[in-house]
């Protein structure tokens, strides 16, 4: 499952990734919500944009850091992320 800020691009990403899918077997890959990683065994997050022209790689980690911020309540708002901390922590 995809998760997007623009769900028109993570819906094209999605199907190009479908169409590959096939020669390495069988998945189901699709857009969706924060909410519906709840039953997610593995979630992988790589929020973040691109460096702009003339922009320090500093001052790009900054604002990915911000966007990571704002990606991490939307789970933890869900419990997800505290509960999968919590169980790796174990």
């Amino acid at each position: 499952m995809l998760v997007d800020i623009n769900q028109e691009k993570a819906d094209g990403e999605a199907k190009d990734i479908r169409h590959g899918l096939p020669p390495m077997g069988t998945a189901d890959l699709y857009v969706g919500e924060y909410s519906d990683c709840a039953d997610c065994d593995l979630i992988i997050i790589t929020a973040g944009r691109g460096r702009k022209s003339g922009e320090s790689r500093l001052d790009l980690t900054n604002e990915n850091v911000k966007i990571m911020r704002a990606v991490r309540p939307r789970l933890w708002e869900l419990r997800l992320l505290r509960e999968k901390v919590e169980h790796i922590m174990e």
